[in-house]
C-alpha cells in the first residue's frame, strides 16, 4: 500500500481571463529626439512600462510579459533546485500561453524645442514641436489573424515631459482597445444612479457616457459574421465617483427606469464654450450744467 501526496498548483483567478502576451515595443527609427531622450533603451522602457501598467489596471485581460524571460528562467532554476520543497515544484510547467499577442510599434517620436521670433514685439519664444505616433496590433495566437490594428497620434506641443506625453498617448490607445473588445457596462441601477463595471484609470470623474441598449444581432450577408447588436440610445450619464474596480454615475438625460443591467456605456465628448461677455466702452458724451449734452463732435 502506498500513501501518495500529489501537489497541485492553483492558478490565480485572474488567469481565467483572456490572456494577452505583451511583446516589447518595436521601433522603425534608429534615433529619436524626444524631450532630450536619445537612448533607445530608455524610450523602450518608458513605453513598455506604461503600456503594461494601463493593461493590468484595466482588469480585462491576464497580461503575460514577454520581456522578463531572463528573470523568470532564474526563478524556475531556483524552484527546480534542491533548495525548495516538492510542494514548490508544483509551480513548474504552469506558464501560460497567450490567446492574443499585442504588438506595439512606435512610428514617430519627436519633441524638440524651437525658437520662434515674433516680429511685432521683437520677442523670441521657446515652443515645443513634434508628435508621437503609435500603432497597436492584436493577433490571435492560434490562427495568426489580425484582430485589431489602429494608429494613434498626438502632438508633443502641449507637454513638457516625456512621461506625460507617453502616458497620454498610451492611455488613449489602451482604453480604445479595451472599449472595443470589452465596452463598459451598467451592472446596477439604483434610481437615477448607476454602477459601471470599470474603475481605476480607465474612467474618470466628470466624464460623460451615452447608455445604449442592445437589440437584435446583425449579421454580414457575405461572410455570415456578426456585426454586433443593433443599439438604441437610453440615457446620458455623468461619472460622479470612481473606485478601483467600479464607478458611479448620475443620469442626466433619459428615463432611469429604462436603463437595464448589461446596457453599454460609450464615452461622449461634451464641448463647453465660454461665452465672452461684451464690455462696453466709456461713453464720449458729457452732460452740461443745464442738463444738456456735449456730443463728441461738438
Amino acid at each position: 500500500e502506498l500513501s501518495v501526496d500529489v501537489y497541485q498548483y492553483d492558478l490565480p483567478s485572474s488567469s481565467n481571463r483572456k490572456k494577452i502576451a505583451l511583446l516589447p515595443i518595436k521601433f522603425n527609427q534608429s534615433s529619436f529626439e524626444f524631450f532630450g531622450i536619445k537612448s533607445l533603451d530608455v524610450l523602450t522602457g518608458l513605453f513598455d512600462n506604461t503600456i503594461e501598467r494601463y493593461l493590468v489596471q484595466s482588469r480585462r485581460f491576464a497580461i503575460l510579459s514577454r520581456s522578463d524571460f531572463g528573470s523568470l528562467s532564474k526563478e524556475f532554476s531556483f524552484i527546480n533546485s534542491n533548495a525548495t520543497s516538492v510542494r514548490e515544484k508544483a509551480k513548474l510547467g504552469q506558464s501560460l500561453g497567450g490567446d492574443y499577442i499585442l504588438i506595439p510599434e512606435l512610428i514617430e517620436a519627436s519633441a524638440k524645442t524651437i525658437q520662434k521670433h515674433i516680429q511685432i514685439t521683437g520677442e523670441t519664444r521657446s515652443l515645443m514641436s513634434g508628435q508621437i505616433s503609435l500603432v497597436v496590433k492584436v493577433i490571435v495566437t492560434a490562427t495568426g489573424e489580425v484582430k485589431f490594428s489602429e494608429e494613434y497620434t498626438i502632438s508633443s506641443a502641449k507637454f513638457s515631459k516625456a512621461n506625460d506625453a507617453i502616458d497620454s498617448l498610451v492611455s488613449v490607445a489602451v482604453h480604445d482597445l479595451i472599449d472595443r473588445i470589452y465596452p463598459k457596462l451598467i451592472v446596477k441601477v439604483n434610481g437615477s444612479q448607476v454602477l459601471i463595471n470599470s474603475g481605476g484609470n480607465s474612467i474618470a470623474t466628470g466624464e460623460y457616457y451615452d447608455v445604449y441598449q442592445k437589440g437584435e444581432i446583425i449579421t454580414d450577408p457575405y461572410t455570415g459574421e456578426s456585426l454586433g447588436s443593433d443599439e438604441s440610445w437610453v440615457a446620458l450619464i455623468k461619472v460622479t465617483k470612481v473606485g478601483a474596480k467600479k464607478a458611479y454615475a448620475q443620469v442626466l438625460e433619459g428615463m432611469p427606469v429604462k436603463i437595464r443591467v448589461g446596457d453599454v456605456c460609450r464615452q461622449k465628448k461634451i464641448v463647453t464654450q465660454k461665452i465672452k461677455k461684451e464690455v462696453g466702452r466709456k461713453a464720449d458724451i458729457e452732460i452740461n450744467e443745464s442738463g444738456g449734452v456735449f456730443l463728441p463732435f461738438d
